[in-house]
C-alpha cells in the first residue's frame, strides 16, 4: 500500500513539473512565427547573385550653377553567381550614368553618376537614377544625388517659347542679369545648327541686365527645339545656354 501511494506521488510530482514548464512556453497559433525569429531563408544553398550598395545617397552641398557633380557608387556582389546590370534609367536627362555591366562573385563595381546642375541655380538639385540587375532579390535599386544650387544669373523667363500661326509675328523677351556676387559681361554668342534660318535674335544691353529678343523666321508649319549660348568673361561660367521651342501652326 506504501508502494503505490509513493508511486502516485512521483506521478503527480512529475505531471506538476511538466504543467508549469508548459506553462512559461510561449504559445503560437499554427505556422505562426515567435517575435524575432526570422524564417528560414529558402534561397539558401541557392547559387544567385546579390547586389548590396555602399551607399544609396550623395549629398553634394553646395555648388555653383553649371558645375557638373561627379559621384561613384559602389555595388557589390556578395552572391555566387555574376552579378548583371541590366540598364539605368535616369529621372532627367541632366542625370547620366556610366556603370560597369557585369560584376563577378565577392567583387564590387562602380557606377559613375554625372549631375549637369545648368538651369538649377537658386533651386534644390534632388535627382535619382534607378539601376535593374539580376539579383532576385534587389531587381531594382535607386540611387539618390542631391545638393543646393547657388544661382550665377537670373534669365526670366528660363526658356524661349516660340508659339503662333504661319505669317503673324512671333516674338518672345528674355531678361538676362547677372547677380551681385558674380558679375559678368556678355562677349559673344552663337546659335545650335538646328536654330540656323528658324529663328533671329538681338541682344541690348542695359544697365543691370541684358534684353533678349528673339523673332520666329519659319514659314511654314513646324516645330523646331535649339540653344543659344552666350559667352561671358567670368571665368566661373564662361558660358550660358538658353532653350529655344518653337511651334509653328497654320492659319
Amino acid at each position: 500500500m506504501m508502494k503505490m501511494n509513493s508511486l502516485k506521488k512521483s506521478v503527480l510530482i512529475i505531471s506538476t513539473l511538466l504543467f508549469s514548464i508548459s506553462s512559461l512556453m510561449p504559445c503560437f497559433a499554427h505556422g505562426e512565427q515567435p517575435e524575432n525569429v526570422l524564417p528560414a531563408d529558402k534561397t539558401a544553398g541557392v547559387e544567385s547573385p546579390r547586389a548590396v550598395a555602399w551607399e544609396t545617397r550623395y549629398e553634394f552641398g553646395s555648388v555653383l550653377e553649371g558645375t557638373v557633380v561627379v559621384h561613384q557608387f559602389i555595388l557589390e556582389n556578395r552572391g555566387t553567381e555574376s552579378l548583371s546590370i541590366e540598364r539605368v534609367r535616369s529621372s532627367c536627362g541632366c542625370t547620366t550614368a556610366d556603370y560597369a555591366k557585369t560584376i563577378a562573385p565577392g567583387a564590387a563595381g562602380e557606377i559613375t553618376v554625372k549631375a549637369d546642375t545648368r538651369g538649377y541655380g537658386g533651386r534644390r538639385f534632388n535627382k535619382h537614377i534607378t539601376v535593374y540587375t539580376n539579383d532576385s532579390q534587389n531587381r531594382q535599386l535607386g540611387f539618390w544625388i542631391s545638393g543646393d544650387v547657388e544661382r550665377f544669373v537670373t534669365v526670366e523667363p528660363r526658356a524661349v517659347y516660340l508659339s503662333g500661326n504661319v505669317g503673324s509675328e512671333i516674338r518672345a523677351v528674355v531678361s538676362i542679369a547677372a547677380t551681385k556676387e558674380h558679375p559678368f559681361q556678355i562677349i559673344g554668342s552663337e546659335t545650335e545648327e538646328q536654330l540656323k534660318d528658324k529663328i533671329r535674335f538681338e541682344l541690348a544691353k542695359e544697365p543691370d541686365r541684358y534684353i533678349l529678343t528673339v523673332d520666329n523666321l519659319l514659314e511654314t508649319p513646324g516645330r523646331y527645339v535649339g540653344r543659344i549660348y552666350f559667352a561671358t568673361d567670368n571665368a566661373d561660367q564662361p558660358k550660358i545656354m538658353l532653350f529655344v521651342y518653337g511651334t509653328i501652326s497654320e492659319k
